[in-house]
């Protein structure tokens, strides 16, 4: 699992330094120009592009046909998808990591003001991440570049869809109150545990979520014609 890490780092560098260059220079751009953004939409902002990363990575090998010659390799094929998500989850960590830095960096200088805890945005961020990887990571490993479009397409065409049927029907109540329903639930669930076990309770559900999307990649990948 680690030569396939390794393996990965060497042949996609560039890739990797040009993307982490990219990105820590958009966010502190994004928190100058919105100096009173909320901290927690600057961190979301971070999760989401520390998870592009590794799915750039993932998808750059199905756009160069290059699963042949990994699987050709003497590693087996839950390997693959072993360092797929720790590979993953290392790349996308740094890369919001710094991205994080590097917008508080921004607002050290005083160039921006942004509202809200860095401490807690900064969970909210590496939530966001875990979600995206979760998530995207399973489509991205069984049809690459495209399993990525697909994906983010079909959750654009439901949306769309969701407020086609709440407009034309008139739907905005039950919507509201189902969404109010399962977030109350949710938060009747965590307010007994305070902060620190809030925490806990979205780092649990996050971690729990990743451990069945890489089972549920290991068994597509098996069944993958290469």
């Amino acid at each position: 699992m680690w030569t396939l890490i390794r393996k990965d780092l060497i042949l996609d560098r560039r890739v990797v330094g040009l993307n982490f260059a990219m990105y820590m220079v958009m966010g502190p751009v994004f928190v100058s120009l919105l100096s009173d953004a909320p901290v927690r939409l600057i961190a979301a902002w971070a999760g989401i592009v520390g998870a592009m990363i590794p799915l750039s990575l993932v998808s750059r090998e199905d756009k160069f046909k290059s699963a042949p010659l990994t699987c050709s390799l003497p590693v087996t094929r839950d390997d693959v998808v072993a360092s797929r998500f720790v590979g993953g989850w290392l790349l996308s960590v740094l890369g919001t990591a710094a991205v994080l830095a590097a917008c508080y960096g921004v607002t050290l200088a005083g160039l921006g003001h942004p509202r809200g805890s860095w401490a807690a945005a900064a969970l909210s961020g590496f939530v966001t991440l875990g979600l995206l990887l979760a998530g995207l990571l399973p489509f991205t490993i069984r049809f690459g570049f495209a399993g990525l479009i697909g994906f983010l397409v079909a959750t654009q065409v439901l949306g769309i869809v969701a407020f086609l049927t709440t407009a034309l029907f008139g739907a905005h109540g039950v919507l509201r109150a189902v969404i109010g329903g399962i977030t109350g639930t949710v938060g009747a669930l965590r307010e007994p545990f305070g902060a620190a076990g809030d925490a806990v309770f979205l780092v649990g559900t996050v971690a729990a979520l990743n451990v069945a999307s890489f089972f549920v990649s290991r068994w597509i990948y098996r069944r993958r014609e290469l």
